[in-house]
């Protein structure tokens, strides 16, 4: 299954998309206060189409190893950044704790291994008016489809 996701450089100042698509990030983490999607609903070979927020689809990748689990605490949520930090492409104590602070309250986590980056030539805009940042059940039009080509 395909799934359009899209990714805000705001957060933590950060660009989520060039690590994936080139290798350094190793693992994708979605933390939520409820089972809301990806939980339960991102499978291991399915392909996440990688968009900018106000941006284009710059790549995709295929996931495996997908994990959904509760955790219910703090200290919990710390204990899974401080294990996959380097995997997750924090790289210091003060970006660790921004995560940490950000995600500290949020009971659920899905996490997948990322696997098959491929990175467009040309990044391709599409027209997306909702404010849904995870699709579910993305058909990608024929000029994304042709820009993996």
């Amino acid at each position: 299954m395909n799934h359009l996701v899209i990714y805000s450089k705001k957060l933590f100042n950060k660009d989520y998309i060039t690590p994936m698509l080139n290798g350094e990030r190793k693992l994708g983490v979605k933390f939520r206060m409820n089972k809301a999607i990806p939980y339960g609903r991102l499978k291991d070979g399915d392909h996440l189409y990688l968009k900018e927020s106000s941006g284009p689809i710059r790549g995709r990748v295929r996931v495996n190893q997908v994990v959904n689990k509760e955790l219910g605490d703090p200290e919990k949520v710390m204990e899974f950044l401080s294990k996959h930090a380097e995997e997750i492409g924090i790289t210091n104590e003060a970006q660790l704790m921004d995560v940490w602070r950000h995600h500290a309250s949020r009971r659920y986590l899905s996490y997948w291994r990322i696997e098959e980056p491929e990175t467009i030539k040309y990044p391709v805009f599409i027209q997306k008016t909702d404010r849904r940042a995870w699709v579910i059940g993305y058909e990608p039009s024929e000029e994304v489809a042709a820009a993996f080509l």
